[in-house]
């Protein structure tokens, strides 16, 4: 008995079934199925797809050529999507098939209502279970012209995740994961200052009180270079708790131990 198609997106874009990798073909089929993965089950026209795959330059044959894409990935996939040709637009849903960027959002969800339930440990883990969805540089393997349309909502989505989960980690007392989690992506994302906010406060956890400040001048220059503005509130008052050597508001919720940690004092 062969499992699902595995359809993938938060990465290089790629099919996989019973194991085995399910042949493409190059960059701009990828798109097609990318595109449409993307919109699921709405129509996406032969226009936007059309500039998707060649930007603002055409070919004559572009109609041509997209049917023969979708053609392929209708052969290559078989019956896990099905991909309906309606007007001047095509439209996939899937049949039997599994898509990551499906269970990222399915297990960001359950973080959320978890989270509001007050259970952390699961809140934890839904939310780590969502960030496993992700393998690589999204869209790794499409055309310049999806990536940037797509890649910054995805890229946004995975970072207020990111960030759930270490605000989480910080209340449960995994003050270690949270900054081998955030300081790659602090690296890369300068400009995003919950996110700094957060590996400050678990540096400070871990006593290392002086790098936590370090982050916070190098935020406070890069914005000032930037964008010719100040640190957020949030990221402001973070720095003064840990320069009086207070926890940071930033810290909510309950630690591993139960006890909450408003009432610690380092």
């Amino acid at each position: 008995m062969t499992g699902p198609l595995e359809l993938r997106i938060l990465g290089p874009v790629e099919a996989e079934l019973s194991g085995h990798d399910v042949e493409l073909g190059g960059a701009k089929p990828r798109t097609v199925l990318a595109a449409l993965l993307l919109a699921p089950g709405r129509a996406v026209s032969d226009r936007r797809l059309s500039e998707l795959l060649w930007g603002s330059t055409p070919p004559r044959t572009q109609s041509a050529q997209l049917y023969t894409y979708v053609s392929r990935l209708r052969r290559s996939l078989g019956s896990g999507v099905k991909i309906t040709r309606l007007h001047h637009a095509y439209q996939l849903k899937t049949v039997s098939a599994v898509l990551d960027h499906d269970a990222f959002v399915e297990h960001t969800e359950l973080g959320a209502r978890l989270l509001a339930a007050g259970d952390h440990p699961g809140a934890y883990g839904a939310f780590g279970a969502a960030l496993e969805q992700w393998t690589g540089p999204v869209l790794g393997n499409t055309t310049s012209w999806l990536a940037e349309a797509e890649t910054p909502a995805l890229v946004t989505a995975r970072l207020a995740t990111l960030e759930n989960r270490a605000s989480v980690g910080l209340s449960l007392g995994h003050y270690y994961d949270v900054i081998a989690g955030l300081t790659d992506a602090v690296a890369e994302h300068p400009g995003r200052e919950r996110m700094r906010s957060l590996l400050m406060a678990a540096l400070f956890l871990c006593a290392r009180q002086a790098e936590a400040l370090d982050l916070y001048h190098e935020c406070r220059i890069a914005l000032s270079t930037r964008w010719g503005i100040d640190p957020g509130t949030e990221l402001r008052e973070t720095y003064q708790a840990i320069l009086e050597g207070r926890l940071p508001d930033v810290v909510v919720g309950y630690s591993a131990t139960g006890d909450t940690l408003q009432s610690h004092r380092y």
